[in-house]
């Protein structure tokens, strides 16, 4: 289905964040975007209270709209909160997880570990987001995996606003080593080797 233009704009922000073109503190101006996109003002403030009510830029009277830094805490939260979601989803699971199941995961983490990928991040990301929300979506509940996407949205967002600053962590965004680990212990259905998997997965995250 075609974007809405609002959507489109939104998306450009985002990508702006991700490729280092818009830095934390940056300020942005409805005019400076109208020029940018050739669009409405009432698109460019759609795009804006969107973006807003995400806690992507936050609005700032009679200046513009500042983009936000993801703070440190809020990312040990969400580290917190995926190894909680993630977890508990498979401990409701894991008994009714299938070969087939581990196959289209082994694929997914196929892509991850594609050498192609090593000098695109972003590649990366998303198929490792999607062998996540894979995984989650084995127990069955909607709002879980969206949950867990929103969440990984976030941390999309903060890897970007640090991994500029620290490219000699760039490697680390690639580690997936212990998907190896998670992936046998389903196959063995062993939920504590399973849990433990997950979460050395998610002390990878570098910032």
């Amino acid at each position: 289905m075609k974007q809405s233009i609002s959507s489109q704009v939104y998306n450009s922000v985002l990508d702006d964040i991700f490729g280092n073109r818009c830095k934390p503190g940056q300020i942005l101006t409805e005019r400076e975007l109208i020029e940018k996109y050739g669009c409405s003002k009432t698109t460019v403030r759609e795009a804006l209270v969107a973006l807003c009510r995400e806690h992507i830029v936050r609005s700032i009277p009679r200046c513009g709209y500042e983009v936000l830094l993801v703070e440190r805490s809020e990312i040990t939260d969400i580290l917190e909160f995926r190894y909680v979601l993630e977890t508990g989803c498979l401990s409701r699971c894991i008994e009714q997880i299938t070969p087939r199941h581990i196959l289209r995961l082994q694929d997914l983490n196929k892509r991850c570990c594609d050498p192609a990928f090593r000098k695109d991040v972003w590649t990366h990301w998303d198929y490792n987001t999607a062998f996540h929300v894979e995984l989650i979506g084995l127990a069955g509940n909607r709002y879980a995996a969206q949950q867990l996407s929103s969440a990984m949205d976030t941390l999309k967002r903060a890897y970007a606003q640090y991994y500029w600053e620290r490219r000699d962590h760039a490697e680390a965004v690639m580690d997936t080593k212990h998907h190896a680990v998670l992936l046998e212990a389903l196959r063995s259905r062993d939920l504590p080797a399973a849990c433990s998997a997950l979460g050395k997965d998610l002390e990878d995250f570098a910032y």
